[in-house]
């Protein structure tokens, strides 16, 4: 069985209630993927982020960071197949769903798969 874990401080379950419908469908669609390579955990490490601590995308609702603490093959698959999959915005197609980075933000130290997604992404406006 595959167990998601949710870094103490930055996010709970709640918070999945009131993320974009799409970024939960996009972060389905990662953690099957995990599943399907073999990996029986991941770990969320940000959501929703307080307006007054950022003013981004994740105050939008709209991202989520997963740890990448399984192969990096795995994780350069799945951000690759998203990316073609489902575009960002059909008006902007240089910018991308998944960014793999490292990021020094609300103390984790390590490479995440940063999923974003954008109102005229995936199918439209919807």
């Amino acid at each position: 069985m595959f167990k998601i874990h949710l870094k103490e401080g930055t996010c709970d379950w709640k918070q999945f209630g009131e993320i974009s419908p799409k970024l939960g469908m996009i972060v389905y669609y990662v953690m099957g993927r995990l599943v399907d390579f073999g990996i029986q955990e991941a770990t969320i490490t940000s959501l929703i982020r307080p307006k007054d601590k950022d003013c981004g995308i994740h105050a939008c609702m709209r991202a989520a960071d997963i740890r990448i603490d399984f192969p990096m093959d795995i994780a350069k698959k799945i951000e690759q197949e998203v990316n073609l999959l489902y575009p960002y915005d059909i008006n902007r197609p240089l910018y991308k769903t998944i960014i793999m980075h490292s990021s020094d933000d609300y103390n984790d130290n390590g490479i995440h798969l940063h999923i974003q997604v954008h109102k005229f992404g995936i199918k439209g406006n919807k």
